[in-house]
């Protein structure tokens, strides 16, 4: 099992994020640029709901923490090319689960 971790959030003016609640959208459009701390943030918000729908499919512990895994990363390598900023939350990982 492949194991991806996503750094705390220091670039961008995001270090402050405890006091400041920052809308997917705006993690998102940091994200598009390269902004590794946003997309963690994006992870850590829709981890448990996108591996909860993958475990329920698979009824396999290890197998959906992977697939979960491998979701999140193809939508950081899919981030520059044309997530919508209008999508409700996790709708750009939940199609990927999918595949």
């Amino acid at each position: 099992m492949r194991e991806h971790s996503w750094p705390a959030s220091q670039s961008l003016g995001l270090s402050t994020l405890g006091t400041v609640d920052y809308h997917d959208n705006q993690l998102v459009i940091s994200s598009k640029n390269s902004d590794q701390d946003a997309f963690s943030l994006l992870v850590q918000r829709h981890q448990r709901r996108i591996f909860n729908l993958v475990f329920r499919m698979l009824q396999n512990y290890e197998e959906a923490n992977e697939v979960t895994q491998e979701a999140f990363l193809v939508a950081w390598q899919g981030l520059p090319f044309g997530v919508r900023y209008d999508s409700p939350p996790g709708s750009t990982v939940l199609p990927i689960t999918a595949l």
